[in-house]
């Protein structure tokens, strides 16, 4: 049994805790950040309602694929294409609906932009 402490962030945090605990480990939980629906916000709001102005939407987790996933247009503007940092964005992106996205690009690296 390991003594772990958990700093992925709420809610995410608590399905990856259930499962240490499930294996026997003791798991405190100490999220250094939250992730909260921004999509109310209107500077959010004015920026989506311009997505098709922008080249890329590039998004940098799992959680702001979550996040903004009730807010984007659909259809998304042909125009603007997606990127995600990482594999496990991109799985949550395709999980939700990746064919009514416009042009995509692959996980990027550190120093490969779009």
């Amino acid at each position: 049994m390991a003594r772990i402490i958990l700093t992925q962030p709420s809610p995410r945090g608590g399905a990856v805790a259930s499962a240490l605990r499930s294996r026997g480990h003791q798991v405190l939980e100490m999220p250094v950040r939250r992730l909260l629906p921004l999509t109310d916000e209107p500077a959010v709001q004015e920026a989506l309602g311009r997505i098709s102005r922008f080249d890329w939407v590039i998004f940098c987790s799992p959680g702001s694929v979550q996040s903004a996933w009730a807010a984007v247009p659909r259809p998304w503007p042909a125009s603007t294409g997606v990127a995600v940092v990482g594999p496990g964005t991109g799985a949550a992106l395709q999980a939700l609906d990746i064919d009514s996205f416009g042009p995509s690009h692959p996980p990027l690296s550190p120093r490969q932009p779009p």
